[in-house]
């Protein structure tokens, strides 16, 4: 029994920088998207973003990084992304460092999942929903979902639930 825990407490010593270097996110799910939670807690992560006095639309998290993945990094014939000067202050809930630091860029998205049409000219319409992200050419990372609220630059910043 000795030699047992002791040959385990090697292997558990031996393999400990493997694991505290392993990536939380998969190769596959790491491209061209980032953000500060892994896959596993994206999947249990909601959005809750308020339409009216008692209206609430959810998005999950996990469907937005997803489509975030294809997200360009400039503007396309439709004149998204924009780029999101950020007004209002909002304190960013993923990717912090790098929102703050980096050209904040915001993109529509639909609470069904669609992808929304850059490259229509003239402009599809936007929606409600905006994706806002920082995107370095290669990667794109989280920033936060916000929501038009009353008239148009009014924005409001969604909530996790």
């Amino acid at each position: 029994m000795v030699a047992y825990k002791s040959c385990f407490l090697t292997f558990l010593l031996a393999n400990l920088g493997h694991l505290a270097a392993a990536s939380p996110i998969s190769p596959q799910a790491a491209s061209n998207t980032t953000a500060s939670i892994d896959s596993v807690s994206a999947a249990a992560i909601n959005l809750s973003c308020r339409t009216g006095r008692t209206d609430t639309v959810t998005f999950r998290l996990s469907q937005l990084t997803s489509n975030m993945r294809y997200f360009p990094d400039n503007t396309h014939a439709s004149g998204y992304p924009k780029r999101f000067f950020n007004d209002e202050g909002f304190r960013w809930e993923f990717s912090r460092a790098a929102c703050e630091a980096g050209t904040t860029l915001e993109m529509p998205v639909f609470t069904d999942g669609h992808l929304y049409d850059w490259d229509r000219a003239p402009r599809p319409s936007p929606g409600l929903f905006r994706l806002v992200y920082v995107s370095d050419g290669t990667n794109n990372a989280l920033c936060g979902l916000i929501v038009h609220r009353g008239d148009a630059g009014d924005f409001e910043l969604c909530n996790q639930i």
